[in-house]
């Protein structure tokens, strides 16, 4: 439990002269000193109620204490605020991030983005969210490009900034979904601030003025006889040894084979997800869901494939060790690589749709409604929490077959 005691220092000098008020800071034993900015005479203090004495009229002083007595209390007031957050499980906030905080308010009055933004990515790091902290991250520095490289506070964002922010993304050719990224993100972190007090006033009606929704793109499956093709091309080059190209298509053909697994849900898998040696149990990275697949014929011949240089590791696949940190550093590399080698692969067989690591996923949906499975059985395969999101991955089935169904017309009428 969080608690705090207000304490006033007298200085050590001889002769007449100011002390400091500092607070301290206390959680499960652990002390944290914070010296505040406030200087008063050990007269001006009451030591049995440990907080000022009453502020005699008219003096000298009193507009100067006045001013101390107020910025106390509201020092206090953010504690106690941030203080029954840190107190709940799971909190993102230790006493030391708490301490920091109070230093920085203390120094200005209020806390900056990029200020505000460290304090997040540190804690969302101590919690193992390294995508998340890099969001937020990215996002706060592109609105301070914007603003001249120059730091700003949040109560300076109003919806007129935002509006030409917006025009200023857009004249650098960024796509509508880019946009979103970096608002939904600052509406986060201004969530977030709100939430802890900093800026309990804040108009978050602001944000409703730019785009923060997601523009649907065409997401290209590809057609059964390409996925012959790579099938083909495994068969042919996968017994080479440390064949770039023919992993790349490997580990593609899993994440197909597995249901459609994401691309980083399937380098993280350990050793230990995989259950009586038939069956792979795992949580998705994006909305922790539990997901059993069983493993067949063609999952677990890949997985033969990088069996021998996974002999001592405790991951599946060979490109993941060391901390969790470092294995999400290891896991963006992973991710650029395998998107270039697979552009390569397409190049080889002509495939002109777009291949990526999404493209198995978008692909085993597709293909299986083209089997007449129904949505809310691929909406339980992919892991969706709800069928509205299995529908945007169906979208362009729909137009692929409207667009078939027009070649077919126009070809009726050419042809007679």
């Amino acid at each position: 439990m969080f608690s705090y005691k207000v304490i006033f220092r007298p200085s050590l000098r001889q002769g007449k002269n100011e002390g400091v008020i500092s607070i301290r800071l206390i959680y499960n034993r652990k002390i944290r000193v914070i010296t505040t900015p406030y200087h008063i005479y050990p007269e001006e203090w009451d030591f049995q109620k440990n907080c000022m004495a009453p502020i005699p009229r008219r003096a000298a002083r009193s507009k100067y204490l006045e001013d101390i007595e107020e910025s106390l209390s509201r020092d206090l007031l953010f504690l106690n605020e941030k203080m029954k957050i840190a107190s709940q499980p799971n909190s993102i906030f230790s006493i030391d991030d708490i301490a920091d905080m109070l230093n920085a308010t203390q120094a200005k009055n209020r806390i900056s983005l990029s200020e505000f933004v460290y304090f997040l990515t540190i804690t969302l790091y101590k919690n193992g969210q390294y995508r998340t902290a890099r969001a937020y991250r990215s996002a706060a520095n592109s609105l301070i490009e914007f603003n001249g490289g120059q730091d700003l506070y949040m109560d300076e964002l109003t919806m007129l900034k935002l509006m030409k922010y917006e025009k200023y993304m857009k004249s650098w050719g960024l796509q509508l979904n880019t946009i979103s990224f970096y608002f939904r993100n600052l509406r986060a972190i201004c969530n977030k601030a709100v939430s802890l007090g900093l800026y309990p006033s804040f108009d978050m009606s602001i944000f409703k003025c730019v785009y923060t929704g997601i523009e649907q793109t065409s997401k290209r499956a590809l057609h059964p006889k390409h996925m012959r093709d790579l099938w083909r091309f495994l068969d042919r080059y996968g017994t080479k040894v440390n064949n770039d190209l023919s992993d790349a298509v490997a580990l593609f053909l899993f994440c197909f084979s597995a249901r459609g697994m994401s691309f980083v849900d399937a380098i993280n898998l350990r050793k230990e997800n995989i259950r009586d040696n038939n069956t792979i149990m795992y949580y998705r990275r994006k909305t922790s869901r539990c997901i059993r697949v069983a493993i067949s014929p063609p999952m677990q011949k890949i997985i033969n494939h990088f069996a021998w240089r996974t002999r001592n590791s405790i991951y599946v696949f060979p490109f993941l060790s060391g901390t969790e940190e470092l294995a999400y550093r290891q896991y963006e590399t992973a991710l650029r690589r395998q998107n270039r080698r697979l552009r390569q692969v397409a190049r080889i067989l002509g495939i002109r749709d777009k291949l990526t690591t999404h493209t198995s996923r978008h692909s085993w949906a597709t293909i299986a409604h083209g089997q007449d499975i129904p949505v809310s059985v691929i909406c339980e395969a992919l892991g969706h929490h709800n069928e509205r999101t299995t529908l945007i991955y169906l979208a362009s089935i729909e137009s692929s077959v409207i667009d078939e169904a027009s070649n077919l017309v126009n070809n009726a009428v050419l042809n007679r």
